[in-house]
């Protein structure tokens, strides 16, 4: 038997801690992505030219409907903020994985091709593989 005094222990202060994310609002965030990728593809987003500048706008077009006060957007239901939410999720996934060029701020090639080999990359006519 273990002596008493490491019993119950477990070493994770310095953990994240997951448990400080409202409970409740994930979910209408989960739906808009669900939605986003029913309507494009999976992971759709990560593919989209001007993605920087693009995001951003609609970042900024979903604050404001939410500030003027339309809470929900009119083509999915869902919150106005759910969807700022989606953007600036897309837009800090870009940011940490570096996957914006720093000169045109445009997303790099990520390297997806369809289920037959050819490059769906979205980076432009004549992409033929990482930049």
């Amino acid at each position: 038997m273990e002596p008493t005094s490491t019993l119950g222990v477990k070493f994770d202060k310095e953990k994240p801690k997951w448990s400080l994310v409202p409970q409740g609002v994930m979910g209408d965030v989960v739906d808009v992505l669900t939605k986003g990728a029913q309507k494009y593809a999976p992971d759709n987003w990560m593919y989209v030219p001007e993605a920087r500048t693009r995001y951003y706008d609609a970042t900024l077009r979903h604050l404001t409907a939410w500030w003027e006060g339309e809470k929900r957007d009119p083509e999915t239901g869902n919150n106005h903020l759910s969807h700022a939410i989606c953007c600036l999720m897309f837009l800090l996934w870009f940011d940490l994985k570096g996957k914006f060029d720093a000169s045109t701020h445009v997303p790099v090639h990520v390297g997806k091709t369809d289920t037959v080999g050819r490059n769906v990359c979205g980076c432009g006519d004549g992409c033929k593989g990482a930049k």
